[in-house]
């Protein structure tokens, strides 16, 4: 098992190196961050279960999160962009074809607003990510409920 997450240093794009550093805190060992999508291509591991945790702006409400498995159409119309130069569907698309495709992928987004370099995360995108961690533990562990004790 892997979880890919990707971000920027820019405003709420940090959003995905932010759940990745919630799950190392929670003792999640199979995060792995990458800026852009080719580091993302040589990351995949076939034969794995991927989770793929990005930003997205879809036009649907800020801190909005989604969850999607690999093929599905809808991808597109809610993650298909980048400003990480080319799109997570086209980089999975691109795994396929060179036989690197994961056996399951699952990918995780949250909407998010600005992407401004000097700005801060929006705290709807803040409190997404952690509830998103909380999300992403549960997948891994098999547990339904999360306990902080």
């Amino acid at each position: 098992m892997q979880i890919l997450s990707v971000g920027s240093p820019h405003g709420d794009d940090q959003v995905g190196w932010l759940v990745a550093d919630l799950l190392r805190i929670r003792g999640i060992k199979q995060v792995q961050t990458v800026q852009n999508a080719d580091q993302m291509l040589w990351s995949l591991t076939p034969n794995c279960r991927t989770m793929i945790v990005d930003a997205c702006q879809s036009g649907s409400v800020v801190g909005t999160l989604f969850r999607f498995e690999w093929p599905d159409p809808a991808i597109e119309v809610h993650v298909g962009n980048s400003s990480h130069g080319i799109s997570v569907p086209y980089v999975l698309r691109l795994a396929e074809s060179l036989g690197k495709l994961p056996r399951e992928v699952l990918l995780f987004a949250i909407e998010i607003g600005s992407t401004d370099s000097n700005g801060e995360m929006a705290e709807e995108v803040v409190a997404a990510a952690h509830e998103l961690a909380d999300q992403i533990e549960r997948e891994v562990t098999g547990n339904r409920e999360r306990s902080d004790a």
